[in-house]
């Protein structure tokens, strides 16, 4: 088991010799994802570079598209956060819209989980630590001779599995993968058919919150 000493508790930075070292890809668990966006988006694809996020900053090679391997998941990573910092107006409930996205099934991702944190020297804290380091990571990893499509990486609010796709909003300059990408508009979340179970399970207090809900979806 791992110990307390505190040096063995810093996550490192991406080693100089990263490139060097031999990483095999891996295939996606299921082809069909999530994710959740403000009803002003006509599209949940967008490759980010705001530097906002986990692994997307404004140097980085590829943008980063956020995906989550079930609904409960994606909705968790978008608002598990404010939830557990208080009261939670409906209204940021009720604009935010669920996709259905589809992908390429021969995606090559690398996990950073398993025996693969070890061989790069790596800790869990480098991807759940500051964004900074993650950012730094991503950085790294999108140069690797490997050229990954992603990262499968653990979510921060709900410690699933979720993927970060790499890739670019102008199409010229996007990945292969992307001409794959597939995606639906399924609803509203606060529409959701396990909506009202959702604010069961997390304890979430919701300000002006209706006193009937109708699920349409799901």
């Amino acid at each position: 088991m791992a110990t307390s000493d505190p040096k063995r508790l810093v996550p490192p930075h991406p080693p100089a010799d990263l490139d060097t070292i031999d990483l095999e890809t891996t295939r996606p668990r299921t082809t069909t994802f999530y994710r959740l966006t403000h009803e002003s988006n006509v599209s949940p694809i967008f490759f980010s570079r705001l530097g906002k996020f986990r692994f997307d900053s404004p140097a980085s090679k590829w943008g980063v598209c956020y995906l989550a391997e079930d609904i409960e998941t994606a909705c968790l990573e978008v608002f598990a956060d404010r939830i557990r910092k208080g009261v939670i107006d409906f209204s940021a409930l009720h604009e935010a819209i669920v996709w259905r996205i589809t992908v390429a099934a021969d995606l090559g991702l690398l996990p950073l989980s398993g025996p693969t944190l070890t061989k790069i020297r790596a800790t869990l804290q480098c991807f759940v630590s500051r964004y900074t380091l993650s950012q730094a990571w991503a950085r790294a990893l999108m140069t690797h001779p490997a050229d990954f499509d992603g990262v499968i990486y653990s979510g921060r609010q709900s410690a699933a599995p979720c993927i970060a796709l790499f890739g670019d909003d102008d199409p010229v300059k996007g990945r292969k993968h992307q001409a794959s990408i597939a995606f639906a508009r399924l609803g509203r979340f606060s529409e959701w058919k396990q909506f009202p179970h959702f604010l069961i399970a997390t304890r979430a207090r919701v300000r002006n919150l209706p006193p009937s809900l109708t699920p349409v979806w799901g």
